[in-house]
């Protein structure tokens, strides 16, 4: 039996770092960067490599359950393809082996409460923002066009400038030109 262990972060920006202490020892590591947890764990190309590398008996070495499977139906095809293949998975945070059966079922566990922590938040965020909507709180990026912007682009293109023209001036896209220039032209007419 050899220990090999697996990596994952959802964005190329992070670093395996804090997953790195937790995989001591393995003979070999996989890595996927810039792979989203919600994806399948099936789908992903180092989990993939692991799978071919990996051998009857092996132990699989996660630094923690949420990065191998963010919800509970993942880990469990996670497992089950671990069963198939008769390899053993240490979730070295939470303490978790799945060669007998407690490990197998606190495993399940673990994975279903994060899952239903994920959908937790996910429905608050949701909650927030509509709460915040209904206020009138104006949610996004603030707009780069300012008044005196706008102004200037509405001059400009009294003028006969093109919206090419009026962007570069600008500094700014030529789609975001046009919606100023829309706006303004709403703002002037007004309500009929």
């Amino acid at each position: 039996m050899v220990s090999v262990g697996y990596e994952r972060v959802s964005t190329t920006s992070q670093l395996v770092d804090s997953q790195q202490g937790a995989l001591l020892n393995c003979e070999r590591v996989f890595v996927d960067e810039g792979v989203s947890g919600t994806t399948n764990p099936l789908d992903r190309p180092g989990f993939g490599a692991l799978l071919e590398y990996a051998r009857a008996g092996d132990e699989i070495r996660v630094a923690a359950l949420d990065r191998l499977a963010r919800s509970a139906s993942g880990l469990l095809q996670v497992l089950d393809v671990f069963e198939e293949r008769a390899l053993v998975l240490l979730a070295v945070r939470e303490g978790i082996r799945t060669d007998g059966a407690l490990g197998k079922l606190l495993a399940t566990i673990l994975a279903a409460m994060a899952s239903w922590e994920v959908e937790t938040i996910r429905a608050r965020t949701r909650e927030g923002l509509d709460a915040a909507r209904a206020r009138g709180v104006r949610l996004g990026r603030p707009s780069v066009m300012t008044d005196a912007r706008r102004e200037l682009a509405v001059r400009l293109r009294s003028e006969g400038e093109s919206l090419a023209q009026i962007a570069r001036a600008l500094g700014v896209g030529k789609s975001t030109v046009h919606r100023a220039l829309t706006t303004a032209d709403d703002q002037r007419v007004g309500p009929t």
